[in-house]
């Protein structure tokens, strides 16, 4: 299928043909939802939306508060399986040609819509469109990926979310609901980095569109998903790049040395903090990643060194040779194409 034959055309009913759909997975934010949803409501967009609510089973009236409170509201309700198979659910029900997601710590601005939808719309094969970020840090990683330009183009979006990590961050994206219902079948198994993994397999599929302005603000509850499942978070984003790379059909050497790099950084710390979260088979599946994508010289080494780091609490900081910084899940660099002919074969497998 076609990018052309997604975008919505014609006239849309405000009753009953909603052009856009904005999901909202939603896990006991009894006291976030409500603000959230109303910023949703409020948006200058011009086309008929709808805001899917998905309540994730929570158990403290989460859905009852914005349940009736506007027609362009729906709620859809499951058990607690996940944020990520939450928002493939709301991608599911979905009404519109096209999808947004907002997280539920989140409040979007006025324009956060309309700013999107003109990115998305700049470009035929443009097929995802994000805003700028307001931390700090994550900031400075998405001015170094797509420049300080009120708008411009990701070129290579999967190449870079190898590269650089995820510098969209929590999945405030606009997409095609055609694209998105591909993407995110069957990912349950991403408690954490599922915005990551969506995001990566989004990217297989075209260009990505950056909008240079802060739409959406983020709260940071105690109880969010980096802070419940850190220990998966590095995990997973190790798991997810391998994934999406051979999701992707690609095997050129810009690709496999992207991701070369990128599991070499992280496999060893995030196999440690599972492993030692008593989380043995996904920590040796995400060992076995690491060692087969990776330089085994440079994996070892990171390895004793991440169980180093552990056993010291993180005390102790070695020089840059012996020890690399401590990875996270948003940060790593490229590595030189030349590392990438070995793998080859094995992602076609």
């Amino acid at each position: 299928m076609s990018i052309a034959s997604m975008r919505p055309v014609g006239k849309h009913d405000n009753g009953n043909c909603p052009m856009l759909s904005v999901i909202v997975p939603a896990f006991n934010r009894r006291d976030l939802i409500l603000p959230c949803v109303t910023s949703l409501l409020e948006q200058d967009f011009v086309a008929p939306y709808e805001v899917v609510v998905v309540d994730d089973g929570s158990t403290d009236g989460t859905a009852e508060i914005v349940a009736g409170m506007d027609p362009r509201v729906r709620v859809v309700r499951q058990i607690n399986l996940g944020a990520g198979v939450a928002r493939y659910a709301g991608v599911c029900a979905a009404r519109g040609n096209l999808v947004a997601f907002l997280d539920s710590d989140c409040t979007a601005r006025p324009n956060h819509l309309s700013a999107l939808w003109q990115a998305l719309r700049q470009q035929p094969d443009v097929v995802l469109a994000f805003p700028a970020i307001e931390l700090p840090r994550m900031r400075r990683i998405q001015l170094e990926q797509v420049g300080n330009a009120p708008e411009s183009i990701v070129q290579d979006p999967l190449e870079r979310l190898l590269s650089a990590g995820h510098f969209i961050y929590a999945t405030n994206m606009m997409t095609y609901r055609q694209i998105a219902l591909k993407c995110g079948r069957d990912r349950g198994r991403f408690r954490a980095a599922n915005d990551y993994d969506l995001s990566l397999r989004i990217a297989t599929f075209g260009k990505f569109a950056f909008v240079n302005e802060c739409t959406v603000h983020q709260n940071f509850p105690a109880d969010g998903i980096s802070k419940q499942f850190g220990h998966f978070q590095i995990g997973f984003a190790v798991l997810a790049a391998r994934d999406a790379v051979r999701f992707s059909g690609r095997a050129d050497a810009g690709i496999l040395a992207a991701l070369r790099r990128r599991v070499e950084h992280l496999w060893p710390l995030a196999a440690v903090k599972l492993v030692a979260a008593s989380e043995y088979r996904l920590g040796f599946e995400v060992a076995g990643v690491g060692l087969k994508y990776g330089r085994w010289s440079v994996g070892l080494r990171r390895l004793w060194w991440a169980i180093d780091h552990h056993l010291t609490g993180g005390r102790v900081q070695r020089s840059a040779v012996g020890s690399p910084n401590v990875p996270d899940s948003h940060s790593v660099g490229a590595a030189p194409a030349s590392e990438a002919n070995s793998i080859e074969v094995e992602l076609r497998q």
